[in-house]
């Protein structure tokens, strides 16, 4: 449950701190249908994106918390980098 509380904060701090400048004030980013999208039950959400911002962006459009899928090896390739980063 601990754990749960800090990755729900860590969210909350880089959606606010990072994604909703972008969103908001770049991008200048709405969303059109939110009345389609259930407030309680769960649901899939299906996008083609065509840069690295694009799921972020889409998160916080939504405005919860949501979970991605991906191929593993876009988290390999991810976890490669930012171990180069570091070397």
């Amino acid at each position: 449950m601990k754990n749960h509380t800090v990755q729900k904060l860590i969210y909350e701090l880089v959606s606010k701190l990072f994604v909703f400048p972008i969103y908001k004030l770049v991008f200048k980013g709405h969303l059109i249908g939110r009345d389609n999208i259930p407030q309680t039950d769960s649901f899939i959400m299906v996008s083609n994106h065509g840069s690295l911002l694009d799921p972020p962006l889409l998160g916080h459009a939504l405005g919860r918390n949501i979970s991605f899928m991906a191929k593993a090896d876009l988290f390999l390739a991810l976890l490669s980098r930012l171990v180069e980063l570091i070397l």
